[in-house]
């Protein structure tokens, strides 16, 4: 099958000892580079609108770290990898024994593609998962809470093998995943993942997105790097949180968080402290609702 134009670039990347694996969905890019560590990332819903040239999720990272790296694009509109052509690709993979090459293989997405990373890892047993507010599963009748990927649940077919993120889960040895636990859909889908291996990585009130808010507190390089080598913790991130830039995009989310629950005032107070560290940034919008809803629980008796 044909590369289609904005994957060229990369696959002449590829020369000359890796390999472009073209499928009628999706394309398939692998980089040699170590055989310590293989990476083998997933393109999201956000990917096919990234500039070019089109590399796999991850790739500069990756390049950095002077890892192998196997990237899964999309060639076609996003179908959570819910094609025969890939279950193929990643049962050839499992049967020449390509994972056994390295001492160390990570899985690593973001939502459609921490999908991928979860249900793709049963093909390396023992392999490392790095999956940012990642789907477990689009369909409806498994997961109903899931309501807002209806078109990849309509593009996809959904039966078959590597269907389940919780059994793909199961295989890993370590299962880092970064999500907002007080965010209704990712945080379900947390909850079907098996505790015995799973490290959860917390950033509340970012919604589903903690990869950006991450990104924007200058850590996202040090988590990443903690978690490829297995010694990330729960305890550990918070502290590199906390340690990190405060961000603008996560105040922002924290403070409409404190909104949508009934916290007025309290967003009124973060809102002056913020005044004082941040005078830069500014949240005209979120201010006046804030006091709007002040001065209406003031006109409202309370009921006795």
């Amino acid at each position: 099958m044909r590369i289609k134009h904005r994957h060229r670039i990369a696959a002449k990347a590829t020369e000359p000892d890796g390999f472009v694996h073209a499928m009628a969905r999706h394309v398939a890019m692998y980089f040699p580079r170590s055989t310590k560590r293989l990476v083998v990332s997933f393109d999201n819903v956000m990917s096919r609108a990234a500039p070019r040239p089109h590399f796999p999720w991850g790739a500069n990272f990756v390049d950095r770290m002077g890892a192998s790296h196997l990237g899964l694009m999309m060639a076609s509109p996003d179908d959570w990898f819910r094609h025969a052509d890939v279950w193929a690709f990643f049962d050839r993979l499992r049967d020449d024994a390509f994972f056994e090459k390295f001492d160390e293989v990570i899985f690593y997405g973001s939502s459609m593609g921490g999908y991928g990373a979860l249900t793709f890892a049963q093909a390396a047993p023992g392999a490392r998962v790095v999956a940012m507010v990642p789907q477990t599963h689009l369909d409806p009748g498994v997961v109903p809470f899931e309501t807002r990927y209806d078109a990849g649940f309509e593009r996809g077919k959904w039966s078959g093998p590597y269907l389940d993120g919780v059994d793909g889960a199961r295989a890993a040895s370590v299962v880092y995943v970064l999500f907002d636990p007080h965010f209704g859909p990712d945080a379900a889908h947390v909850a079907r993942l098996d505790p015995s291996n799973l490290v959860e990585l917390r950033l509340p009130w970012s919604l589903h997105h903690s990869g950006p808010i991450l990104s924007k507190t200058g850590r996202m390089n040090d988590v990443l790097e903690a978690a490829f080598d297995g010694t990330l913790t729960a305890t550990s991130f918070r502290a590199m949180v906390r340690a990190g830039e405060r961000c603008e995009m996560g105040a922002r989310q924290s403070l409409r968080a404190g909104l949508s629950k009934g916290h007025p005032k309290l967003v009124m107070r973060a809102l002056t402290g913020l005044a004082q560290s941040h005078p830069e940034w500014e949240f005209p919008k979120i201010k006046e609702r804030a006091q709007r809803l002040v001065a209406h629980a003031a006109r409202t008796p309370e009921t006795p």
